[in-house]
């Protein structure tokens, strides 16, 4: 993939390009065309959303744009989880703090409660 850039990589040709000596599945499924969009989260590549092609491929604007919008929109999906995964962690440790104080307030009520019973009722 070509780092920092915003367009779609397309490789033509894959049995002539470097690619076929690193990729085993290029010849193994006789792959010919190649594009991918790089996927980021927090603006660093972590994967690309990519198509290969048994046969030789052009690619229009239309279908690179497309391509970019789909990556781009896996990138958003991804950073959602984070955050939804990060809320669901932070709620469960409310949740646990929540019972412990709970628990306190109600175990002070009962001494208090056994205070009074020992200073005769007062």
């Amino acid at each position: 993939m070509i780092k920092n850039t915003e367009e779609p990589l397309v490789v033509r040709d894959l049995p002539s390009s470097k690619y076929a000596e690193s990729d085993p599945y290029v010849k193994k499924y006789d792959l010919k065309t190649y594009i991918g969009h790089a996927v980021k989260l927090k603006g660093k590549p972590v994967g690309s959303l990519c198509v290969v092609y048994q046969q030789d491929k052009d690619f229009n604007d239309a279908e690179k744009r497309l391509l970019s919008v789909l990556a781009k929109s896996l990138a958003v999906e991804e950073e959602r989880k984070t955050v939804a995964d990060d809320l669901h962690s932070k709620m469960s440790d409310l949740e646990i703090m929540n019972r412990a104080a709970v628990g306190r307030e109600l175990k002070m009520i009962e001494l208090e409660e056994e205070i009074k019973k020992l200073r005769g009722g007062k």
